[in-house]
């Protein structure tokens, strides 16, 4: 484990399984997000994240980009367009440095995207129905606490 300052660097933000909608390698790099979706994972622009391609196995670091709230956006921009096609799932992951102590009780915060079968993986219909009427696409679903032991989800927006 390596540590700085008494550090250490543990999860924050999981995005799992977006569906990338675009690969732009004429932009100078980055990964373009929808804002809403920033929101909700308590994301911004220029954050550093690591972004995992399931499809094929790719791994690099890059930082966000606000994407056109609502426009369901996922484009890995620049070098990483070489990586990454339209289609291919992926997940995004961004880090947070705590204490020892703390890390080892920190609960993330996690959104799963719907690519995911509802036999898999559980969610909240009626926290759907709320992101839904708030302007936040329905299009992913949040694990719940009780039964995964995540953060709780507070919306922003």
């Amino acid at each position: 484990m390596n540590t700085q300052n008494g550090l250490v660097e543990t999860l924050s933000v999981k995005l799992h399984r977006m569906m990338c909608t675009q690969a732009n390698r004429d932009y100078l790099g980055s990964i373009t997000i929808d804002q809403n979706w920033l929101d909700a994972a308590g994301l911004f622009e220029g954050i550093k994240v690591d972004v995992a391609n399931i499809t094929n196995g790719e791994r690099l670091s890059t930082y966000c980009i606000n994407g056109e709230r609502g426009s369901g956006v996922v484009c890995l921009n620049g070098a990483a367009a070489h990586k990454f096609n339209p289609g291919d799932l992926i997940i995004v992951i961004a880090y947070i440095a705590l204490p020892i102590a703390e890390a080892k009780t920190y609960k993330p915060r996690i959104l799963l995207f719907n690519n995911l079968s509802e036999d898999q993986y559980t969610y909240d219909k009626e926290l759907d129905a709320i992101l839904y009427n708030k302007g936040i696409l329905p299009s992913y679903k949040i694990l719940e606490k009780e039964k995964h032991g995540y953060a709780d989800f507070e919306l922003t927006v």
